[in-house]
């Protein structure tokens, strides 16, 4: 029996899927697939045991595109991701900012100092000046502007326009005051507390002197 190529042979299977070919045909094509891998592969796709080339070309496209729209996304994610952690990060500095650093806002012809604030035991309120280990009793011009204050809390405050260098008396006008950040007694200067307690403003035992 002469053989055919796989060409005719191929063209002939879906007759012979569908049982509508001749026997002489039926003979040929049975005798062709004992030998030939290609064509019962072509065979099994027509009967649908193994999947046509052309679905499966068009799951690996299917698939490509997912894979491109998720990398895309993923990267537009990022993208997003990146633009959130700025946002957060500069409103985390801003905060930092607002808790180390002065918060009041500047009064034209009024002066602002930072110190730390005692409050001695005759109820007046003093603010130490750390740079130059001295001290002025604050005036306010309220009576609850030091409300919430400890011993030693970092302060800013803003005076009627006289500066602590520049002050000739002991005391100062106080308008607004603020308090930065928490402190205590030793971060008042020792010699400050010292004079204190030896003018009987601050109880020695209190404070382990």
């Amino acid at each position: 029996m002469n053989k055919l190529p796989c060409e005719v042979i191929q063209d002939l299977i879906p007759l012979y899927v569908d049982g509508v070919c001749s026997a002489k045909s039926k003979l040929y094509i049975e005798e062709h697939l004992k030998s030939c891998e290609t064509c019962r592969n072509y065979l099994a796709e027509m009967k649908g045991e193994i999947p046509m080339l052309s679905n499966v070309m068009k799951t690996d496209n299917l698939y490509e595109n997912e894979m491109r729209f998720f990398k895309g996304l993923r990267k537009k994610i990022n993208k997003e991701r990146g633009i959130l952690i700025g946002i957060i990060l500069v409103m985390l500095v801003s905060i930092f900012a607002a808790l180390i650093f002065p918060r009041i806002t500047t009064y034209p012809g009024k002066v602002r100092e930072i110190g730390r604030y005692v409050k001695i035991d005759n109820g007046k309120h003093v603010i130490v000046d750390d740079r130059m280990q001295t001290y002025f009793i604050m005036i306010p011009q309220s009576d609850n502007l030091f409300k919430g204050l400890t011993i030693g809390d970092r302060i800013t405050i803003i005076t009627d326009g006289a500066s602590l260098d520049a002050q000739s008396s002991d005391s100062i006008n106080v308008i607004r005051c603020e308090k930065n950040r928490d402190g205590d007694i030793n971060d008042v200067p020792e010699s400050v507390i010292e004079e204190f307690i030896e003018l009987g403003y601050l109880d020695a035992k209190e404070y382990g002197y």
